[in-house]
């Protein structure tokens, strides 16, 4: 009986060391979803696979984080992103900016009020201020997109 107890405090004495290794480990590494996943979950769009990353950046400091993700496509892969954009469910066709978006046009997703909304040469996307800022610049001429996400 007495091995018994003995052998199980040795294998507590193990374990509490390993578990914490383990849980440095995962901190350490600093894992996050990545940039793509995020902005299509995030703004119910689909960004096209095959795109050129100009910028992924993440900036962090601690509970506070910026997240810029900035790309280059195709005119194909534009096609796809501005019929996304035009099919999610942040898409109000009605919005016309003269100073500030009105907050009836914002439409409520899943936590998120925000609207996408075409606008000159491009499409855009904000959100109504909480802890997460959201906001994206597609430009159809460039054949460029800007993604950006800040937590406060």
């Amino acid at each position: 009986m007495k091995t018994d107890k003995k052998m199980f405090r040795i294998l507590i004495n193990i374990k509490i060391p390993v578990y914490i290794l383990v849980i440095l480990l995962v901190i350490s590494c600093n894992y996050r979803t990545p940039s793509r996943i995020r902005f299509e979950k995030n703004l119910n769009i689909e960004i096209p696979k095959d795109i050129e990353v100009v910028k992924d950046d993440y900036q962090s400091n601690i509970q506070d984080y910026s997240l810029d993700y900035e790309i280059r496509m195709s005119k194909e892969d534009c096609k796809v992103l501005t019929n996304s954009i035009r099919s999610s469910v942040y898409f109000n066709p009605n919005v016309v900016v003269v100073y500030k978006i009105d907050d009836s046009l914002y439409k409520d997703t899943k936590g998120i009020k925000g609207v996408w909304y075409k606008e000159g040469y491009g499409y855009f996307f904000e959100n109504k201020w909480d802890r997460d800022i959201y906001t994206a610049d597609v430009d159809t001429v460039k054949l460029t997109a800007k993604f950006s996400e800040i937590h406060n």
